[in-house]
């Protein structure tokens, strides 16, 4: 079993059907988030995949729709690291 550090608060992804993305975090410059099937943790910010990408992950984040969606249509495997230490990725961020 693979134990996560973490004393960031997640915010847990509330969507009205059961969707890849379970929770999220906003960052300087980036969100970070927690799929369903995947132990680690993503953080996507302005270098990759771009400020544009991660303000429509940030709107779709808060309205609760579509966030795995449009990961999966739009922005792919184009984060900027992936790790299990959240704290790791919220130290890249500052």
């Amino acid at each position: 079993m693979t134990f996560v550090k973490s004393s960031a608060k997640m915010k847990p992804y509330l969507s009205d059907h059961v969707s890849g993305v379970t929770a999220y975090l906003f960052v300087s410059d980036g969100i970070i988030l927690k799929f369903r099937s995947k132990n680690e943790y993503y953080l996507y910010n302005r270098e990759r995949p771009g400020a544009d990408q991660v303000e429509i992950m940030r709107q779709l984040a808060l309205n609760g729709s579509r966030l795995s969606t449009y990961v999966n249509q739009n922005v792919r495997e184009r984060y900027f690291k992936r790790s299990l230490d959240i704290e790791e990725l919220i130290r890249l961020a500052d």
